[in-house]
């Protein structure tokens, strides 16, 4: 069961490491299980109890965004693994951002704009980490999309996709 001390244990990892720490299971009903336990009660050290864990739930969470970042602006490998769903989310759409920025420079300083190809999808392609680094997929059978035509190629290649 989670606590004030397993909290700020978890925030002194995430504070003290370079990569993304993984979450102790059921990290999120624990913690609501937690916090809700906390608010019924009406003592004084409940109540600075439950800042504290506030406060240091948002630092682990500033602390781990910010990780996400980095790694999105830097176009690093990142572990997916050690990501809760939100995150996730949020490296995508970030990692997405800043390919579009840096194609969108790249695309100026080189006077050519990227080429895309028209696919379909022949089989379902679960979310994965594609050759530039951004999150990809999920994609259904029958589903057709732009994708740069490296990835396109490189689907085409390994049978999960046609060129139209």
């Amino acid at each position: 069961m989670l606590n004030y001390n397993i909290l700020f244990e978890l925030y002194k990892k995430e504070e003290q490491s370079n990569k993304i720490e993984a979450l102790p299971e059921n990290f999120e009903s624990d913690l609501k299980a937690l916090i809700l336990d906390l608010s019924a009660k009406s003592d004084l050290e409940s109540k600075k109890e439950l800042e504290n864990i506030k406060f240091i739930l948002n630092s682990i969470i500033c602390a781990r965004l910010e990780k996400i970042a980095l790694r999105a602006i830097r176009s690093s490998v990142l572990d997916l693994a050690n990501l809760s769903e939100n995150e996730k989310k949020f490296f995508s759409i970030l990692n997405n951002l800043v390919q579009e920025q840096k194609n969108a420079i790249e695309s100026l300083v080189n006077k050519e704009e990227k080429k895309f190809l028209k696919i379909l999808i022949l089989k379902d392609i679960t979310e994965y980490v594609s050759q530039e680094g951004k999150l990809l997929g999920p994609f259904k059978n029958g589903q057709i999309l732009e994708l740069d035509q490296s990835e396109a190629l490189w689907l085409k290649e390994q049978g999960l996709a046609s060129i139209l």
